[in-house]
């Protein structure tokens, strides 16, 4: 978030990894994540250089999650949410306070959501509200949110057109209509 740093996902020895080096090109990459299973998409790294999104899909479904950053460097991912269907995002808003992602139904139709972010929950924790669906007529990977978190901005199911979305954040999630936005 700052510009000294890039986290980027690579593949060495078989495995997918979330490694971070600094942006200059200087000193060794460090390994932050080795996961298990492949079909990582790192998409987001918080404003507040706190967490890591990435979201890994495999036989068993899709899994959104978050990495803590501070600490050794040995932090374990917070699974955020999961689902049998392929899940792709983890987009933090501007606050930390919600994730955006794109889900694949069975109807074979891809939508946009928002869930509650809270990394204090326990694992497995039912958030108080939300997944909340941003995207009314099939949504694409991936959803951006504005740098304010006042507008969440998607692809439209039709790949050509990007939609827009009002967001009020205070004191509870509220989403608008979408639009086009061209």
């Amino acid at each position: 978030p700052d510009g000294t740093q890039v986290v980027y996902l690579a593949l060495h020895d078989g495995y997918w990894g979330l490694y971070r080096r600094a942006s200059n090109g200087e000193g060794a990459e460090e390994l932050l994540y080795q996961h298990p299973g492949a079909n990582m998409r790192l998409l987001d790294w918080s404003l507040d250089g706190r967490f890591l999104g990435f979201s890994a899909t495999d036989l068993s479904g899709g899994t959104l999650y978050a990495l803590p950053l501070a600490g050794n460097g040995k932090s374990k991912p917070i699974q955020v949410f999961h689902s049998e269907s392929q899940v792709w995002g983890s987009n933090f808003s501007p606050d930390n306070r919600f994730l955006a992602y794109s889900l694949l139904h069975e109807s074979g139709m891809q939508e946009d959501y928002v869930r509650p972010f809270d990394p204090a929950a326990a694992p497995g924790a039912t958030p108080a509200s939300g997944p909340y669906q941003v995207s009314d007529h099939g949504g694409r990977f991936p959803v951006y949110w504005r740098r304010d978190g006042k507008e969440i901005y998607y692809v439209a199911a039709d790949n050509q057109s990007l939609m827009v979305v009002e967001v009020s954040s205070a004191p509870t999630l509220e989403l608008g209509k979408p639009k086009l936005l061209f």
